[in-house]
């Protein structure tokens, strides 16, 4: 099917936050909950970050880093794209009684709304691995950052995960707002880039009840599948959309950041949930 409609990378994640699939850090006691591999990225953040005045985090999901480094720096505003992870992440804010953080809805690949505040610190955690165009977020971040600031970035090492995925290509069946879907994973190259696809199928079709008996644990989670989008019907597909984010090495992810004008002071390895991640501070040149 080569219809595919291409949509915003946020629209996926604010599908994930309310089918419950992103992780969330604050507990219903209103306490911010890190697993050990959580623990081990926040340290990096509040180490390169710690007393910073005004520190942005861009793509900030749910709140990390950006709960864990409120309480180590001056003031701190939270970026994001998806509405109901902005409700969510302000509520815990709220909850927490941060006084110094704020969160800011809005897309990280074009200009941000910050009405000319500049930021000595900014802390980035997979999101240059979620956006299609990171390129322009770079470019913006340059521009709200202040002479000498540094950016704190994690991020999946995408050579490692190629050599740890066995197959390069994932389909599953999966619930998308109330209806089955089928969900194909593909990794591609030049550029590294991972595509998600999703075609929804209509309810009213033939196919839908036999698919989901067939697939009882898409109700639930996802049930893996050999299905192909060409072995069903078109007509069957009530939309079919797509998101690609571009994936980086550590060269990659270096030359991105020096394209935009940072300069690196730092990289390195450290494997955390089972890939490989780089842990790397950029300075604005």
């Amino acid at each position: 099917m080569n219809n595919l409609t291409s949509v915003e990378s946020w629209s996926f994640y604010e599908e994930m936050v309310k089918s419950q699939e992103y992780g969330e850090i604050v507990s219903s006691e209103g306490n911010v909950v890190l697993s050990s591999a959580l623990e081990a990225e926040a340290d990096l953040f509040i180490s390169k970050l710690r007393g910073r005045s005004s520190v942005i985090d861009v793509g900030s999901g749910l709140g990390f880093p950006s709960l864990v480094l409120a309480p180590h720096v001056g003031h701190l505003v939270a970026v994001d794209g998806a509405p109901t992870m902005v409700n969510q992440l302000t509520s815990h804010i709220e909850r927490l009684g941060y006084e110094n953080m704020r969160v800011v809805r809005a897309e990280v690949e074009a200009a941000l709304p910050l009405d000319g505040e500049r930021f000595d610190g900014a802390s980035i955690c997979g999101t240059v691995g979620s956006l299609n165009k990171p390129e322009r977020m770079l470019e913006e971040l340059h521009r709200v950052m202040r002479p000498a600031g540094i950016v704190v970035c994690a991020a999946e090492n995408f050579a490692d995960k190629l050599a740890l995925d066995e197959g390069k290509e994932f389909r599953w069946f999966r619930m998308n707002e109330g209806l089955l879907c089928l969900q194909v994973i593909e990794y591609l190259h030049n550029p590294h880039r991972i595509r998600d696809s999703r075609y929804t199928i209509r309810e009213s079709s033939d196919l839908y009840q036999g698919l989901l008996a067939e697939h009882e644990g898409a109700l639930t989670w996802r049930a893996p599948t050999d299905r192909r989008p060409e072995d069903l019907p078109t007509e069957s597909f009530a939309s079919a959309v797509f998101d690609e984010a571009i994936q980086y090495d550590p060269e990659g992810l270096k030359a991105a950041f020096e394209e935009a004008g940072f300069k690196e002071r730092s990289l390195e390895l450290k494997r955390n949930f089972r890939v490989e991640h780089i842990h790397a501070v950029f300075e604005k040149g």
